[in-house]
């Protein structure tokens, strides 16, 4: 069973790039509010600095 694609399968259908490269830079330029990611990096920047 050599198949490439065998672990993929396994793994839930990534979304499609066209729908998450625009995301990507957006989200570095202007970081939404509602963005859990976004929230945490927020979270630990006054971490670091208090």
């Amino acid at each position: 069973m050599n198949d490439p694609f065998a672990f993929s399968r396994l793994l839930p259908a990534p979304p499609r790039q066209d729908a998450t490269e625009p995301e990507l830079p957006h989200a570095r330029h202007v970081p939404d509010p509602g963005g859990e990611p976004d929230r945490s990096a927020e979270d630990a920047a006054p971490a670091r600095t208090g």
